[in-house]
C-alpha cells in the first residue's frame, strides 16, 4: 500500500500495520497505525496512521534520552497486547517538535507506547508514575549514552 501524507509518499506493506485496540488517547476513533523510519529524521521515527494520513506523531527510543528509564506493564496489559515472549516487545515515546523551536524538542515519558512485535498489538500506556514527565526536555538526556539492557521493561 502506498500512502501519500504530509511526510510524502510512504509505502506501508499490510504486514506492518499495529493495532491500537481502544485507539490513541486523544485518537480513539483511529485504531491502524504503522511505524515508519526516514532517514532524514533519524532516529526520530513516525506513527501514522493509516485510516487517516493527516495524523502522524513522531517517536523516539525513550533510552536514547534516559538510560534508566524503567517502568511495569501489568499483567493485564500483557494479556490485552497477547504478549507471549519479553523479547517480542519494543518501547516507543511520542515526541514533541515546536516548528519555531525544534532545540525544545520533548518527549513524553509518562505514557509509552507497547508493541507486541509478534502479532503487531500496540498501546499506549499511561504510567502511574509522578516522576516522570509528558514533557521531558530532550537535550536535558543527550549527554546520556544510549544503552538499553535486558529487563527494563518489567511485566508484573
Amino acid at each position: 500500500m502506498i500512502f501519500s501524507t504530509r511526510l510524502g509518499k510512504i509505502e506501508i506493506e499490510e504486514s506492518e500495520v499495529l493495532t491500537f485496540e481502544t485507539g490513541i488517547p486523544g485518537f480513539e476513533a483511529w485504531h491502524k497505525y504503522a511505524l515508519v523510519m526516514l532517514p532524514e529524521t533519524l532516529p526520530v521515527q513516525w506513527l501514522i496512521s493509516v485510516e487517516s494520513m493527516e495524523i502522524a506523531f513522531p517517536v523516539l527510543d525513550p533510552w536514547l534520552v534516559k538510560k534508566d528509564y524503567a517502568f511495569d506493564i501489568s499483567q493485564d496489559v500483557i494479556d490485552r497486547l497477547d504478549i507471549k515472549d519479553r523479547d517480542k516487545i519494543l518501547v516507543t515515546n511520542m515526541v514533541r517538535i515546536p516548528q519555531d523551536n525544534p532545540q525544545e524538542m520533548t518527549i513524553n515519558l509518562l505514557a509509552p507506547i507497547i508493541i507486541n512485535t509478534e502479532n503487531r498489538k500496540a498501546i499506549q500506556l499511561v504510567l502511574d508514575r509522578s516522576d516522570y514527565s509528558l514533557r521531558h526536555l530532550i537535550r536535558e538526556g543527550a549527554s546520556e549514552p544510549a544503552s538499553k539492557k535486558e529487563g527494563e521493561v518489567c511485566s508484573s
